[in-house]
């Protein structure tokens, strides 16, 4: 299953291009919402990080369910992606799915919990 996981990152979601853009992404409105709400120098804590976990899952989830929702239309014009050819398997994608909702739900409860 780690094996088909890891072709469909490296076709789909590759994390080359998707940790930047994440960490961009969150931490420009991160810094300026901080910057507005707090005085003195800017930081990143536990929050920002398990936030830009949050934004990095979210990412992935909504990649997932662009397969789902896409699965005909992949099979009949790009019959060549993970999923259609069978380089992933459906049942692989949808437990990622659910393990990645599962793990940001925690992380965030953790975080309400704690801080």
């Amino acid at each position: 299953m780690f094996r088909r996981l890891l072709i469909y990152f490296r076709e789909m979601f590759p994390f080359q291009v998707y940790l930047p853009y994440s960490l961009l992404s969150y931490f420009c409105l991160y810094f300026i919402i901080e910057g507005i709400l707090t005085e003195g120098e800017l930081r990143i804590n536990s929050e920002g990080i398990i936030g830009w976990v949050t934004v990095l899952c979210v990412l992935i989830i909504l990649r997932i369910l662009d397969e789902f929702k896409d699965i005909e239309t992949d099979k009949r014009l790009f019959p060549d992606r993970p999923l259609p050819r069978g380089g992933v398997s459906f049942r692989d994608i949808k437990i990622l799915g659910i393990a990645l909702f599962i793990i940001m739900v925690m992380i965030n409860i953790y975080l309400s919990w704690v801080l």
